[in-house]
């Protein structure tokens, strides 16, 4: 299978779903199915809580929980991302909407809960352009509609009410994948992973017998494919990170975050 391949288990929950580094190249960081999200210390210390999404989180009730019934209350942190210049973890958080922390950690600080008067339905996907000072995410519609919204906050701005848009734009085609994809991050070189997490007792047409993430440069050229080789440890990819030339493999049901030294 992989050499080179090792786990950080979590006891503390499941569903490592998004990871995440701070400005000083410490952690990863990754969100739990309890709501929390938590910080690798290192061998020696384990993980520790850095910060929740809510005040009203009830601890008693959430800490440990496996419980997808108990997530509007516990909340579900689905995408993270720390800002170079200020060292803020801002979070895309499925029910308590667009949130941010300090570098030290914490109650998250509530940003925003709608757009264009449209309350959130399922904030997702997140990712920040430092230049502009724009929070980029994702929030759609799990009830009535498949309708995604990609929304952007402006961190310049100080009228919070008047710093969300939506991003209209004529989609166009940058890569046909072989499987449904989950989170997409970007490496240092401006190239994406993109996770593919769905569909793998399916016949597919691709170079990889068990395709879970592939590699793209901004031009949508396939530079790298990764091989499940049908592994248990990957039946529920939902993110690939690529750093300092490790991949973090992120997983909706996994009690541990994969990693891969050789790939």
């Amino acid at each position: 299978m992989f050499r080179n391949y090792n786990q950080i288990n979590i006891t503390q929950g499941t569903g490592p779903e998004s990871i995440a580094f701070d400005c000083k190249g410490e952690g990863p960081y990754a969100r739990v199915s309890d709501g929390r999200i938590l910080k690798w210390e290192g061998p020696k210390f384990g993980w520790k809580e850095f910060a929740v999404p809510s005040s009203f989180r009830i601890r008693k009730l959430c800490d440990g929980s496996i419980d997808p019934n108990l997530e509007p209350i516990c909340g579900r942190p689905l995408g993270l991302k720390f800002h170079i210049e200020t060292y803020h973890l801002y979070i895309a958080d499925a029910y308590y909407g667009l949130l941010v922390v300090g570098p030290y950690g914490g109650v998250a600080e509530k940003l925003a809960t709608s757009a264009g008067g449209i309350p959130f339905k399922f904030t997702n996907g997140l990712d920040i352009d430092t230049k502009t000072g724009m929070v980029y995410f994702t929030d759609n519609s799990t009830v009535i509609q498949r309708r995604m919204r990609i929304l952007k906050f402006n961190l310049e701005s100080g009228a919070k009410a008047k710093n969300m848009s939506e991003v209209f734009a004529d989609p166009e085609v940058f890569a046909v994948l072989p499987r449904v994809p989950d989170n997409i991050k970007r490496n240092k070189d401006g190239d994406f992973w993109v996770a593919l997490n769905t569909g793998r007792s399916e016949s597919i047409q691709s170079d990889a017998s068990d395709p879970i993430g592939v590699k793209y440069n901004e031009k949508g050229t396939v530079l790298k494919r990764l091989d499940g080789h049908n592994g248990i440890i990957f039946n529920s990819i939902s993110e690939v990170k690529e750093y300092n030339h490790r991949l973090y493999i992120g997983s909706v049901t996994k009690p541990y975050v994969g990693i891969l030294n050789d790939y």
